[in-house]
């Protein structure tokens, strides 16, 4: 999953340690999608979704190895693709569409 430098990527922040992340979408509702999470040494991880009657995402951070998501991670590229697919689909967030989300995660005080 190659994203241009110049795609325009949503940036989110995320709370360390919990057990699951929200993702607003704009995606086709109660629809199956693969996830495409991608650290800073691109290393990529997946995970299959099935979107919520708004076309959000919620992605199960139990199912990624442990300790992957932490204040110090350094920050993430989300892409989303149908399920087999390999063409990046638009994010929607308050009707502006982006290619990518960049996550980063932050400490829970």
């Amino acid at each position: 999953m190659s994203i241009n430098i110049c795609d325009l990527c949503y940036d989110l922040v995320g709370e360390a340690c919990y057990s699951s992340l929200f993702i607003e979408a704009g995606l086709s509702a109660t629809s199956d999608y693969t996830v495409h999470v991608e650290d800073k040494h691109e290393h990529s991880y997946t995970q299959d979704i099935t979107t919520d009657a708004q076309g959000d995402i919620t992605l199960d951070l139990t199912l990624f190895p442990d300790g992957m998501f932490t204040a110090f991670s350094g920050s993430y590229i989300v892409t989303v693709t149908q399920v087999g697919e390999t063409a990046v689909e638009s994010v929607i967030v308050d009707g502006q569409d982006y290619s990518c989300v960049k996550l980063v995660f932050q400490e829970v005080n």
